[in-house]
C-alpha cells in the first residue's frame, strides 16, 4: 500500500469531481476494507466534509500528476 496516513491526495468520484482530501485511516482487513483508505476533503457542492473509505484507484497522491479528466 503506497498510501499512508496523513498523505495528501486527490480524490476523484463522479458526483464530486475531483479534490483534495487527507488520508485518516488505511484498511488492512483481507476480505474487508483491505484496498481501501479514509479520507477526508472538503465538499465542492455542500459546505461541510466528505468522510468515506474509498477504493485506492480512486485515489492519487498530490505530488503525482493527476489527470482531471477521468
Amino acid at each position: 500500500m503506497k498510501f499512508k496516513k496523513g498523505d495528501m491526495v486527490y480524490y476523484h468520484s463522479r458526483a464530486h469531481g475531483t479534490i483534495p482530501a487527507v488520508v485518516r485511516a488505511v484498511g488492512k482487513n483481507p476480505g474487508k476494507n483491505r484496498g481501501n483508505v479514509f479520507i477526508r476533503g472538503e465538499s465542492p457542492t455542500t459546505r461541510g466534509y466528505i468522510s468515506a473509505w474509498v477504493h485506492i484507484r480512486n485515489v492519487k497522491l498530490q505530488n503525482e500528476e493527476v489527470n482531471h479528466e477521468i
